[in-house]
């Protein structure tokens, strides 16, 4: 009787020890590609660009005990408020490809009202053609813009590709209703939108 109660102690004080502690194992991140999981530890730099391709965010992607990959950061203009968010994890890597699950909060002045919008749940970032950043492929925000949301490799690619983006800007008359083309294709054509924005340097 003594064993007994003395168990039952033992797993009541087991029990408020862990109260409030999510007990459910961590799913590792399947690493199909490890020279790309290496290539995206650390601090990155990341863009939205409706906030600014000069002055970058940077999210910080760390590995857990566990063996999962997650992503946590922040883009802001404290001038409009204008931010974009990202705190998640990638549930797999490959050698062109993260799939991505979590959050991306998004702001911006002139989208949805200015009010903040989310994508809450499994997306995918992908490489293009051989740049070195990966970017949102459900780029499609409320307003039917796109949002090019990037995660780069390193700041060099980053400002190797803000001056290929400046240029391609003041290519173009600047308005935002042209910037924030609206499509209504196929999901085929706005990936098309993608290459081609990404090709542009």
């Amino acid at each position: 009787m003594n064993h007994t109660r003395s168990a039952a102690a033992f797993l009541s004080l087991l029990l408020a020890a862990c109260e409030g502690v999510d007990m459910a194992v961590e799913t590792p991140t399947i690493v199909e590609s490890p020279a790309m999981a290496q290539q995206l530890l650390g601090k990155r730099p990341i863009s939205l660009q409706w906030i600014s391709w000069e002055d970058f965010g940077e999210a910080k992607v760390t590995g857990s005990a566990y063996g999962r990959i997650y992503i946590s950061g922040e883009q802001r203009d404290p001038a409009t408020g204008n931010y974009l968010l990202i705190d998640g994890a990638f549930t797999r890597i490959s050698s062109r490809t993260l799939d991505f699950v979590g959050l991306i909060e998004i702001r911006v002045d002139h989208l949805n009202g200015g009010k903040p919008y989310r994508r809450d749940g499994a997306y995918q970032f992908s490489l293009f053609r051989d740049r070195r950043f990966w970017r949102l492929t459900q780029m499609e925000n409320p307003d039917g813009a796109v949002d090019y949301v990037d995660i780069y490799f390193d700041m060099y690619a980053a400002k190797s590709f803000q001056g290929a983006a400046g240029a391609a800007s003041r290519s173009t008359s600047g308005d935002t209703a042209a910037t924030a083309k609206r499509f209504d294709g196929t999901e085929a054509e706005r990936r098309d939108e993608v290459e081609r924005a990404s090709s542009s340097e």
